[in-house]
Order: C-alpha cells, then structure tokens, then sequence
C-alpha cells in the first residue's frame, strides 16, 4: 500500500481539534524495540505515534 502523501494525521487536524486529541490522552515514552500492541489482544484504547517508527507484523 502507498499513500498519496506523508502528512501526519496529526497535522491535518484543525489546532483545536489537535488540543482536544492531545487532552483527551496520556503522553507515553517507549524504549527502544519495546512490543506496543499485540495480535488478539484486547485493548480499549488507541496509540497515535508522534515521532519515531514502528514495525506491523503478524
């Protein structure tokens, strides 16, 4: 899959929008190589990544 652009998610987003987004959530620092989610597991929440990268795979 290829996207049309690389402009992050979170600059599309108005600045109140973005503020309220921001708000609404706890800022998480991960180390490095560190499993954020896994296949099947449950989860009631979302991460939104606002720098550094990350590998899916299943």
């Amino acid at each position: 899959m290829e996207f049309e652009d690389r402009v992050p998610f979170v600059v599309r987003l108005d600045t109140e929008d973005r503020q309220v987004l921001f708000a609404c959530g706890t800022r998480l620092i991960f180390p490095v190589r560190q499993v954020l989610l896994r296949q099947h597991e449950p989860s009631a929440h979302v991460l939104i990544l606002l720098s550094g990268w990350t590998k899916v795979w299943a």
